[in-house]
């Protein structure tokens, strides 16, 4: 019995997509679905599974291909111009290869169709080409810019600029907890569909896995894959076929009417995820496709709960069945938007369960009585650091990094002053008059990081926005903390001009060295790091994280973002977001609990870690160590690491089954790890207040 083309296509999409899906459980049932209990496609699919390095035969006698799989992480080969670094993403009908162009000696982006020629036909190519073509007539900071389209050995292919921050899929928690942010950055994506739409292009496939978000937080939209020109039926697109992702698709997307779209369809998807960002879940869900199409098709979408009215109406009218009334263009939604920013109030706070004043004012005696009678036993978690006793005050009032004597005037009391001058207890303030209009403290790279030797408290609570503490190009670490010391750091966000080199290892801790007893409260951590372990905190003593966020830090050993160390190390680490971190050595691409912590111990409690990423060492030699990259989320190299309530998923590791944990972890409570956080339930991960 011969197999016509549309079930030889059906049948290489069902593969493609169970090739991912590592659980055999979730594979299966995923084939029951997809193969809408066909027997005999099962019988196919599951074949070509099982010979997944020669599926050749299934595809009615193509070419087939001996070379194995790139493997991330690897130096996987040549292609033209190019040399092929790692894969950083796979889709149904294309590969995206981080590469180095060696003529321009520049790391881009390479897409190309399947590195298996036999699943490839004819429409896949032309698909590419659109794509390429679309993308290259747009010129515009929010749109990802291509930078060469062409062929090498008949293979079609395009170099991109490369965006490292990942995509607003998986760092949908982050924006989820700050309105603001989520509706600046729609905004944004909005004027670049208005560009987009003024050229003539339709995206028709907006979601947030094809917004890519930069270490700046720009958005880039990129993935132009269905893209076609307004008022033109393309020959890709089958009259009825539905085209896009079902769940930010639009009815008319849903009905399969591919002559009546308009502008109108993009504005609902951006509505679709303007929508999931303020509401926290999406306006429809369903476990079954054909019902999911139906329901964006036919019902209308369920109200926001969202205490931000207007904005929930914003959401509202994007999401209308009938295009005429959505908003006319992307550009009045973006209008729209920006006014709603202008007039909201700066914070509006969601419903949460808070304890009675009665037992804020017995927390003080509560924890005294606690701590007194705290018993450190074998195995037992350690409680968080308490907050220290304030004794004096001293107040930063100027942004110069200058150390003048101690008397002397000069522009003011310096931060470094500030902390050489204090007495143990100090509770150190910013003046809100001197940093109302610039927040960011440049670190003098001369004079190098802030040592702080005696127990103080940093505390910018009293800024709307705190204090940045900004390394220049140069500098790296801002904070050394002495052994013996207790230090308290609140509202402050760290950040640097530039890394250090990769496959350097100057320097742990591209924020903090923690030496004594630290704790972090609501403090932000963007870009730190490059040099050795711990892109943003280094820590040999213990240490308390609580409402923090750590942002596209670097390590080129161990510990994209944190990096505990020492023989008894203690860490609790609650409602903290980890998204974009990166490890290029031996592994933990968000945090890592290190060798050395052969007694340690980590404390997780509804912390989002997603999107981080792990890569054996770049430019150091590689050592002959199998485990170099693993854990994309953690690692765990020693000691105990305990989860409670904790969102793990969508993290990236050249090494199969650790791309979110490499290790042993105990589970206190529900967790969620896997492959993507959409598939998370409701109420796990970090609960940042506004």
């Amino acid at each position: 019995m011969s197999t016509s083309s549309s079930d030889i296509t059906r049948q290489k999409e069902i593969f493609l997509a169970a090739l991912h899906i590592t659980e055999a459980d979730e594979r299966e049932r995923f084939l029951k679905q997809a193969c809408d209990d066909d027997e005999a496609l099962m019988a196919r699919v599951r074949e070509m599974l099982a010979t997944d390095a020669d599926p050749g035969p299934f595809m009615e006698g193509m070419a087939q291909q001996d070379e194995p799989l790139p493997v991330p992480g690897d130096t996987v080969g040549y292609f033209g111009d190019y040399v092929l670094l790692d894969e950083i993403a796979r889709g149904s009908n294309g590969v995206v290869f981080r590469a180095r162009q060696v003529s321009l000696d520049r790391v881009v982006a390479l897409k190309m169709l399947r590195d298996r020629p036999e699943l490839t036909n004819h429409a896949d190519v032309q698909r590419l080409r659109a794509e390429a073509k679309a993308a290259a007539a747009l010129d515009h900071p929010n749109i990802l810019p291509i930078y060469e389209v062409g062929a090498f050995e008949g293979q079609p292919y395009f170099s991109m600029k490369l965006i490292t921050g990942g995509t607003l899929q998986f760092r949908m928690a982050e924006y989820q907890q700050d309105v603001r942010k989520a509706v600046a950055l729609i905004v944004k994506v909005a004027r670049a569909m208005q560009h987009a739409h003024s050229q003539g292009i339709l995206h028709r496939d907006l979601k947030p896995g094809n917004i890519l978000i930069d270490s700046n937080g720009e958005p880039h939209i990129t993935d132009f894959g269905l893209a076609r020109k307004i008022g033109f039926d393309s020959s890709l697109t089958m009259t009825g076929q539905v085209m896009g992702t079902p769940l930010y698709m639009s009815p008319e997307q849903a009905r399969g009417g591919s002559k009546e779209l308009t502008p109108a369809t993009d504005i609902y998807s951006l509505g679709t995820m303007l929508y999931e960002l303020i509401e926290g879940r999406r306006p429809f869900q369903s476990d079954d496709l054909l019902d999911l199409i139906k329901q964006v098709a036919e019902k209308p979408a369920p109200a926001p709960q969202t205490p931000h009215h207007a904005l929930a109406e914003i959401a509202m009218k994007c999401l209308e069945k009938q295009p005429t009334a959505r908003y006319a263009t992307a550009g009045e939604l973006a209008d729209a938007l920006e006014r709603w920013l202008r007039e909201a109030p700066l914070q509006v706070s969601p419903k949460v369960e808070r304890p009675s004043h009665a037992i804020w004012l017995a927390l003080p005696v509560l924890l005294a009585i606690a701590w007194a009678g705290w018993t450190f036993l074998p195995g037992k978690t350690k409680p968080s650091i308490s907050r220290m006793v304030v004794t004096g005050e001293a107040t930063v009032t100027t942004l110069a990094d200058e150390l003048d004597p101690p008397g002397t005037a000069g522009t003011g009391v310096s931060l470094r002053e500030a902390v050489r001058d204090a007495k143990p207890g100090t509770r150190i303030t910013f003046a809100p008059a001197a940093f109302s209009k610039d927040t960011k403290l440049v670190l003098d790279a001369a004079r190098g990081e802030i040592e702080i030797t005696k127990n103080l408290m940093l505390d910018a609570s009293a800024l709307p926005h705190g204090i940045t503490l900004h390394s220049p190009a140069g500098g790296y670490r801002k904070l050394t903390i002495g052994s013996s010391v207790s230090v308290e750091i609140v509202n402050v966000t760290f950040s640097a001009e530039e890394l250090i080199g990769a496959g350097s290892h100057v320097g742990d801790g591209g924020a903090i060295e923690n030496n004594g007893t630290l704790a972090l409260r609501h403090c932000r951590f963007v870009r730190n790091g490059g040099g050795g372990n711990g892109g943003a905190v280094h820590s040999t003593g213990d240490l308390t994280i609580e409402s923090c966020v750590f942002d596209g830090n670097v390590s080129n050993s161990v510990g994209g973002a944190v990096n505990v160390t020492g023989t008894h190390t203690q860490a609790t680490i609650s409602d903290s977001v980890f998204t974009g971190n990166q490890c290029h050595g031996a592994g933990g691409g968000a945090i890592c609990l290190a060798r050395a912590a052969t007694e340690g111990r980590i404390v997780l409690t509804r912390c989002t870690i997603t999107g981080n990423a792990c890569t054996a060492a770049r430019l150091r030699e590689r050592k002959n160590d199998g485990e170099r990259g693993a854990g994309g989320g953690i690692r765990v190299q020693a000691g105990t690491v305990e989860i409670s309530q904790c969102l793990i998923a969508g993290n990236t590791s050249p090494i199969a089954g650790a791309e979110n944990i490499s290790g042993q972890v105990e589970q206190t409570g529900t967790n969620f790890i896997g492959p993507d956080a959409k598939a998370a339930p409701k109420g796990l991960g970090a609960r940042l207040e506004p």
